[in-house]
């Protein structure tokens, strides 16, 4: 298991989603902290800290921040302003295509895969 006071989270993306995605960790602070925001190799990124076991904790159980991460994802996709996002941990990678987002619970449901110990 990843050590969670160094477990980290990318989330690679269009820029408008990862603007949208970076609204809704600073807006849920307490829980998540933005480690960096900007370009990657393609697209853009946020890359989140999860200091605290009860964070890591919180959001494999599905903390509402990821639902509001899912719902952000769901509207970029249904309204075709993104085509893909990748989420990368310590534990694996995992490629959410739009097709794949038929609703913002299937969507947290790839995220919560992503993050799952």
């Amino acid at each position: 298991m990843a050590d969670p006071v160094n477990f980290m989270l990318k989330i690679n993306g269009s820029p408008e989603l990862i603007d949208e995605l970076n609204r809704v960790a600073h807006a849920n602070s307490s829980e998540i902290k933005v480690e960096s925001v900007g370009p990657a190799e393609e697209a853009s990124h946020l890359r989140l800290v999860l200091s605290e076991v009860s964070t890591l904790v919180a959001i494999v159980n599905g903390v509402a921040t990821f639902s509001k991460f899912a719902w952000a994802i769901y509207q970029h996709f249904k309204d075709k302003k993104s085509e893909e996002l990748t989420v990368q941990t310590p534990l694996r990678t995992v490629i959410i295509l739009s097709s794949d987002a038929v609703s913002p619970e299937r969507v947290q449901a790839l995220l919560e895969d992503s993050v799952r110990v």
